[in-house]
């Protein structure tokens, strides 16, 4: 979704920009983007307007006639899509149980940098200086157009769903505290980078620096890290978390499709990295998701849904105090083949003699039921 929808809305805005008119053309494309966003995930829920509505207010402020006209054309696309927005809306948040609301984590302020650097950028700090020399580039030097759809939006999502100092209600109210790093999405840091390469490369008036400049900026995206490839010396081989997912996720799916030759499993970890392990395999199954609630509640299976809760969930992730014997019965009526557990909590109890340990590390130990 967010490599083709949002690139879309990009591309249909700078057409906008570039007519400097809300063709009736060009409300029905954005209609067919938003409902493309709005299908795809149930992240398009969220992600998707609040990206149209920093390009929507940045174009309005930019524009120099017509603002009033523009902004209400702009929101037709929006009206037509709200009635299955509405429905979608219902579907998955007003028709799930409470136990979950047991072990929701509440997002504070302080968590602003650590997760824009941990789980975002995955402490990758070169791609974030070509961002801002690129932000700093064509906020400076770019015409309008451009100004708008990667800077003026940005600083609008800035100052609004990204603003550090509300953060706590945005990741607790809107996108959940678990995956509120993806807002960071919508700085579209890739796209930004590559435009202002090529309008540094269309300024320089040289006829023989041009490709001097495109030969570095070339080596400077390879020197950048592990984006794509990984530099062995003699040749190219790809590294091993290209995606920029949370390392104990990484390790956790190694160790399991390792121990397991690669075998469809259950697996519970805590809900934190249960994001990461569908992102990255997918013969690997997962008890408790972001769709745990609906799931159980759609196949009737509210007793076993509370069960889930009140006897592994929470004692393991929250509470982190567990009877051995209810673990190991728990476990097995749920058929889970794999547990993994925070290290700290597994001093204060007693495992279960099923277990057998498959990998530890810092943060957790990764258990096989046997």
């Amino acid at each position: 979704m967010i490599n083709i929808v949002i690139p879309l809305l990009v591309l249909i805005f700078c057409l906008i920009y570039h007519i400097k008119k809300v063709s009736t053309v060009y409300i029905f494309l954005l209609f067919m983007i938003l409902n493309a966003g709005f299908h795809t995930t149930a992240v398009g829920l969220y992600l998707v307007p609040i990206m149209y509505f920093s390009l929507v207010i940045s174009y309005v402020l930019i524009t120099k006639s017509e603002r009033i006209k523009s902004f209400f054309k702009l929101c037709i696309p929006v009206l037509f899509s709200l009635p299955y927005v509405l429905l979608k809306a219902y579907i998955l948040f007003f028709t799930t149980t409470v136990g979950s609301k047991e072990i929701v984590t509440v997002f504070e302020n302080y968590q602003y940098l650590i997760t824009f650097k941990n789980v975002f950028l995955a402490s990758n700090y070169g791609l974030l200086l070509l961002y801002v020399i690129s932000f700093l580039f064509i906020l400076i030097f770019a015409d309008r157009l451009h100004k708008g759809v990667f800077c003026f939006s940005s600083i609008i999502l800035m100052l609004t769903f990204l603003n550090p100092f509300i953060d706590n209600f945005v990741a607790n109210n809107i996108t959940g505290v678990a995956v509120y790093w993806r807002l960071f999405w919508l700085l579209n840091i890739p796209m930004t980078i590559a435009c202002s390469f090529t309008l540094f490369v269309e300024r320089i008036k040289i006829k023989y620096i041009k490709p001097v400049i495109i030969c570095f900026e070339i080596i400077l995206l390879y020197f950048n890290g592990t984006i794509i490839f990984r530099n062995q010396w003699d040749y190219f081989t790809l590294p091993e978390n290209k995606y920029k997912l949370d390392e104990n996720t990484v390790q956790i799916v190694n160790a399991i499709n390792a121990h397991s030759d690669n075998e469809e499993v259950l697996l519970l970890v805590p809900m934190d990295w249960s994001y990461g392990v569908r992102e990255y395999c997918g013969n690997i199954q997962l008890i408790n998701n972001r769709y745990v609630d609906s799931t159980f509640v759609a196949a009737g299976l509210e007793d076993d849904l509370q069960k889930l809760y009140d006897e592994l969930i929470n004692p393991l992730y929250t509470e982190k105090i567990w009877n051995a014997s209810q673990l190991d019965t728990s476990l097995k009526y749920f058929h889970i083949d794999y547990v993994a557990l925070y290290t700290e909590s597994i001093n204060q109890n007693a495992l279960p003699d099923s277990f057998t340990e498959i990998k530890a590390a810092e943060d957790f130990v990764l258990y096989h039921i046997d």
